[in-house]
């Protein structure tokens, strides 16, 4: 069973809204963690025995204490990674529908490090792999939809997040921009040159944007770097506090 909806593990519950939610105390967190190894056509789906679980769920829009217990609507669930459904993460903390973040007190910081769409398909009008290219362009479209919707939202509210896109040029000799973008996935070894080149990349990413919008308000020490006598130069801060929570997820 495949719900088609974003199962969110927390720490005290999991689930979703369409199929209720279940007590996560006693579910190993090497699982929660694997479902996002189980990529389509790779790996997964991982199974959960849905029926050993007990389920509660609450009318749309109702308080928080009125949940009611109910059966499992599934008795199995075959979940997938999260980025099939929202590449970005950010469904558990935005409301797309209405451009407002569904915590208040949260400061949302999305990072984007998804490759972009590749532009033109060589193959033949009946080649199988057309297919897979609808299914990109669709995804593709879903992305675009989300980073619309909140970037628009930041617009408006400048102060409460931040959006760090991987193909960011950072200008200079350093520009690893087209190298982050277009790096594959993959499961072997990295070396230590991609480590650093791709490390090197999202830090510069982050420094850029901290300059240009402002990313987080708390002062931090510097950084020793792997080599010997290097140093990464803290981020100036000005001395500013940030309160409240601050909540980062990635694509």
């Amino acid at each position: 069973m495949c719900v088609r909806r974003t199962v969110t593990f927390k720490r005290h519950d999991m689930g979703d809204y369409t199929i209720g939610y279940a007590d996560s105390a006693k579910f190993p967190l090497a699982q929660a963690l694997a479902v996002s190894a189980a990529f389509p056509g790779g790996f997964g789906p991982l199974r959960i025995d849905a029926s050993a679980l007990e389920w509660r769920k609450r009318e749309w829009d109702a308080p928080l204490g009125t949940e009611e217990s109910v059966p499992p609507v599934y008795r199995t669930l075959h979940l997938y990674d999260g980025g099939v459904y929202d590449n970005l993460g950010l469904e558990p903390f935005f409301d797309a529908g209405r451009g407002v973040a569904k915590l208040p007190e949260v400061y949302i910081v999305v990072s984007d490090a998804g490759s972009p769409l590749p532009r033109g398909f060589s193959f033949g009008s009946l080649n199988p792999k057309r297919l897979k290219r609808i299914a990109d362009i669709m995804a593709d479209q879903s992305h675009a939809l989300r980073v619309r919707t909140f970037t628009h939202y930041l617009q408006q509210e400048p102060e409460r997040g931040a959006f760090i896109f991987i193909r960011t040029p950072v200008g200079g000799s350093n520009d690893d921009s087209e190298f982050a973008s277009s790096f594959p996935t993959t499961l072997r070894k990295l070396t230590l040159d991609e480590f650093d080149r791709l490390a090197g990349h999202g830090y510069r990413v982050a420094l850029q944007v901290e300059k240009e919008y402002g990313l987080f308000r708390r002062p931090t020490a510097p950084r020793i770097g792997r080599e010997s006598g290097t140093t990464i130069p803290p981020v100036d801060w000005g001395g500013q506090q940030f309160e409240g929570e601050r909540q980062v997820t990635s694509g």
